[in-house]
């Protein structure tokens, strides 16, 4: 590690990883494990690394690594059940989302993810009350008013879906299948 403290290493992987250069963000982060082998946010960097690299199974080993150092840190459960829908493992991601609701039940972002699970399994009616608790929590959430929007859309809501689609673009997009009557 030369002169570099696992500090300086660490550092220099979040700035790697801040622009991209995945490649040098690893190797800095790996140089870290090689002297402290149980700092959990170097696996959960390299976890958030490789679901950017679309590399899921790889996430998987390195958030599984950090949620058996710190399994208090609902960040890792939802990042892993991120990278469980990419992979299709839908059971394991649902597992992973209520582990990280039973550390932070009011947490807008789990939530999110669980409606994107559910939009993926196409369980609208699961997935459009995930959205709406998100909604509950934070009524700005960009999300779940678009994935709201959406759905309603989709279920033939379409002025409803429309009208939450106008809130948050300011826009009506007329790509949209949207039924016109004029009388």
């Amino acid at each position: 590690m030369s002169n570099k403290t696992a500090e300086d290493c660490f550092n220099e992987g979040l700035n790697f990883k801040k622009i991209k250069k995945y490649t040098q963000a690893i190797d800095a982060f790996k140089q870290v494990l090689i002297t402290n082998p149980d700092v959990y946010q170097v696996f959960f960097n390299l976890g958030n690394i490789y679901h950017e690299q679309k590399k899921y199974e790889l996430a998987i080993e390195n958030f599984k690594k950090a949620s058996k150092i710190n399994p208090n840190d609902y960040e890792i459960f939802n990042n892993m059940g991120n990278s469980q829908v990419k992979k299709g493992n839908f059971e394991g991601a649902l597992e992973n989302f209520r582990t990280a609701f039973s550390l932070s039940p009011q947490n807008y972002i789990i939530s999110n993810s669980v409606g994107m699970l559910h939009l993926e399994m196409k369980n609208y009616a699961e997935a459009k009350e995930a959205f709406q608790f998100s909604l509950n929590l934070d009524k700005n959430n960009k999300v779940a008013i678009e994935k709201m929007s959406d759905i309603l859309k989709y279920s033939g809501d379409y002025i409803r879906g429309l009208k939450m689609a106008y809130e948050i673009t300011g826009k009506i997009s007329f790509t949209d299948k949207v039924e016109i009557k004029c009388q």
